[in-house]
């Protein structure tokens, strides 16, 4: 988890974000992001989720370090959410058994976004 925290770190920094100006705009303490970039405290999907909308990234930006950069290529959101939980997934037990409810909502909410997608390209073939 420290190199998740290092990873949101120099992300807020590049974006030119101070530890409480991030807070605000996420609507969290300073000192919640401060612990959890410092490895001190893990995140949960939903604080991934607001900091990837306050820093303008995909929420994949926090776990493509361990991607190779081909990858990457030719892949659709959805693709790059899905290997993003499964890396997730695989280091459950690291991150605690409480994040596997969460964890199973995000993956539902994945399901029916690449089920509607699938029903829209379905639609849009002759």
């Amino acid at each position: 988890m420290k190199e998740l925290g290092e990873r949101i770190k120099k992300l807020r920094i590049k974006k030119g974000y101070s530890l409480r100006g991030l807070g605000d705009r996420i609507d969290t303490s300073f000192t919640h992001i401060s612990r959890i970039e410092s490895g001190q405290k893990t995140p949960n999907l939903s604080f991934l989720y607001k900091l990837s909308e306050a820093l303008n990234v995909p929420m994949n930006y926090f776990f493509q370090e361990e991607w190779e950069e081909e990858e990457f290529e030719n892949i659709n959101e959805s693709e790059l959410l899905r290997k993003a939980l499964e890396k997730l997934e695989e280091n459950i037990k690291e991150i605690g058994e409480d994040m596997r409810e969460e964890f199973n909502s995000v993956n539902n909410r994945l399901d029916k976004i690449e089920q509607s997608d699938k029903l829209k390209d379905l639609k849009t073939k002759p």
